[in-house]
């Protein structure tokens, strides 16, 4: 097979709405695993939800989390990366995400610490099997260096504090938007497309036999480094379609299944 290693986006890709991912693209995916291609889960998201849903695949190699922050064993075991925000410029960003009148929380050791509960964030803890750490001071909490900030709030307010961290922090940061209302500030070396690329080399893996399979603006990274690149929703930003190598028709219920079953005939 020409292709040798399969990182997929978790939200948006393979997980669909009701918040897991369907039995055809299950199979699919064990498919390819069965006939000895490595896949890995590519995602914003923590390192616990994500290994849930690598077991339940039967992945067995690293998954990169956290936007690429961090690369873990899917059943626990050595990090391989870890890429942790410097502690001062961390409080620096929290600061600006608050005098913004913005939500803000952080991760630390896998845990989420917040200042302000909401319905979305317990809905988030819910549907991701976590437990979250209610502090009152988010800056005096942060006494280790975190692996990744978060930001919520109105699309405006995003676009606007994006733009403050770039002129403010210039490389010392890597921000990233997954969603409109939602702003992920990590390590300047993190990202999906440097966390593909230390894994593939970690694997023996060259990078023209590396796919990358996502839909959003955190994906572009991979999508670009990747050998095969592959945006799954024609409606997303152009910038991620102009990234991939293969836009998928997303009218077809059953596409990921197809591209899946391409790549296993190559």
């Amino acid at each position: 097979m020409k292709y040798k290693l399969i990182a997929l986006d978790l939200d948006g890709t393979i997980v669909h709405e009701d918040g897991d991912i369907s039995a055809v693209d299950r199979e699919i995916i064990q498919r390819a695993i069965g006939a000895g291609i490595m896949v890995t889960i590519a995602t914003g998201r923590m390192y616990r939800p994500s290994a849930h849903f690598a077991r339940e695949l039967g992945i067995k190699i690293p998954l990169i989390c956290y936007q690429g922050s961090l690369i873990k064993d899917a059943w626990g075991g050595k990090e391989l990366w870890h890429r942790l925000l410097p502690l001062q410029i961390a409080r620096q960003v929290i600061g600006i995400i608050r005098r913004m009148s913005l939500l803000s929380y952080f991760y630390l050791d896998d845990e989420l610490y917040l200042d302000e509960i909401t319905e979305r964030v317990e809905a988030y803890a819910r549907r991701n099997h976590i437990e979250y750490r209610l502090v009152n001071d988010m800056i005096a909490s942060l006494i280790k260096r975190p692996t990744e900030i978060v930001a919520r709030g109105e699309p405006e307010k995003i676009a606007r504090l994006v733009l403050e961290l770039e002129a403010e922090f210039n490389s010392r940061l890597l921000v990233t938007r997954s969603l409109s209302t939602f702003c992920e500030i990590g390590h300047p070396r993190s990202g999906k497309g440097k966390a593909l690329e230390h894994l593939a080399r970690y694997l023996g893996v060259e990078r023209d036999q590396t796919v990358a399979i996502g839909d959003s603006m955190n994906d572009i990274s991979m999508l670009q480094w990747a050998g095969l690149g592959i945006a799954m929703d024609p409606n997303s930003p152009r910038q991620v379609l102009d990234a991939a190598d293969w836009v998928v028709d997303r009218d077809n219920g059953d596409s990921f299944r197809l591209i899946m079953e391409k790549l296993l005939d190559m």
